[in-house]
């Protein structure tokens, strides 16, 4: 039965309704004086319509496939684990960093758990996936500006939260290998038969 990528469309929502009717994004001081849920509401609030647009796009598109892929369980732990690292990073390791907005650090970690989750399958397109990520960040890197989405002012991307996020979905790749490899530890319903099937 396919499952339905109840919690992805649940964010998207959250995301979309957070630009219509407002959402606490980051805000450095603010986190300072106890508000702590900023450095997970942030991932929902955008700079603009088109920085809304491209970043809940690819998070659909991702989110439903490993959602419907890892299962419900597995989809959380890997968004709120994104979410609080690279929120957690910027509050202590970059206080310049004053307000931050977005879903690309969530979706950089989706799409490198996504083509890792493809490759037994085709691992051309795996090897294509990554190759398009780290293209991306490094035009972010040399340019410092976003690839597809105009940032006005003084707002400027963070290239290193995208490779933070990255490392995020290279965790969860590790984890479910080290599940599969120990026969002691259960793994979660949600996609054991999946590991089953690839162990034969």
């Amino acid at each position: 039965m396919t499952r339905i990528p109840w919690l992805t469309m649940v964010v998207a929502a959250a995301a979309v309704a957070a630009w219509w009717i407002g959402a606490p994004v980051y805000d450095r001081p603010a986190i300072a004086q106890g508000e702590v849920w900023r450095l997970v509401t942030g991932h929902l609030t955008h700079w603009s319509a088109t920085h809304l647009r491209w970043d809940v796009l690819v998070f659909v598109m991702l989110g439903t496939f490993c959602e419907r892929e890892r299962g419900h369980r597995s989809f959380a732990g890997v968004l709120l684990a994104a979410a609080l690292t690279v929120s957690v990073f910027l509050f202590f390791g970059c206080p310049e960093v004053v307000e931050y907005r977005g879903l690309s650090a969530i979706d950089s970690a989706l799409w490198c758990w996504a083509s890792f989750i493809v490759s037994p399958r085709s691992l051309s397109l795996a090897t294509l996936l990554l190759a398009v990520f780290a293209g991306k960040l490094m035009i972010e890197l040399s340019t410092g500006a976003a690839l597809f989405v105009p940032l006005a002012g003084a707002v400027r991307v963070l290239p290193l939260v995208h490779l933070l996020g990255a490392t995020v979905g290279f965790c969860a790749v590790a984890t479910e290998r080290r599940i599969r490899r120990d026969p002691g530890k259960r793994l979660p319903r949600a996609y054991a038969p999946r590991c089953g099937a690839a162990a034969r």
